[in-house]
């Protein structure tokens, strides 16, 4: 099976924008998780988290290209036994937008139902990342 990569477009939303929404702590907030810990430098901390859920995630961020690239680490705490994953977020300039791509991995032979439920979250967010 391959790996999950997604493409979605921003148009009324600049690459520097972009990059803040998945580097600050405000910036996460303001769409994905309500509470977050980001610290946007190798070695640096990744954590988000959704307390009425009970899930947080949790990375180390392994490169940082700003305002290009970021790949984290990526484990759930309410998942020890699956496995780290990486994703890789690239953004580029569209217009006067921006376009954002999602390498999300490893994913294997049987993970076919994570996979999919990784990909309709990753939809569900940039829906809300286009709205804010």
């Amino acid at each position: 099976m391959d790996d999950l990569r997604l493409e979605e477009r921003f148009p009324s939303l600049p690459v520097d924008a972009l990059w803040a929404a998945w580097t600050t702590p405000d910036g996460v907030r303001s769409f994905w998780a309500p509470e977050a810990e980001i610290d946007p430098v190798v070695g640096g901390a990744y954590v988000v988290a959704w307390p009425e859920q009970g899930w947080t995630m949790r990375g180390e961020v392994l490169e940082v290209d700003q305002p290009h690239s970021l790949t984290i680490t990526w484990r759930w705490d309410h998942e020890p036994e699956q496995p780290t994953r990486h994703v890789t977020l690239t953004m580029a300039a569209d217009g006067t937008g921006s376009r954002l791509g999602i390498h999300h991995r490893p994913y294997d032979e049987g993970d076919e139902e994570r996979r999919s439920s990784t990909e309709d979250g990753w939809r569900h967010f940039a829906e809300q990342l286009r709205g804010r």
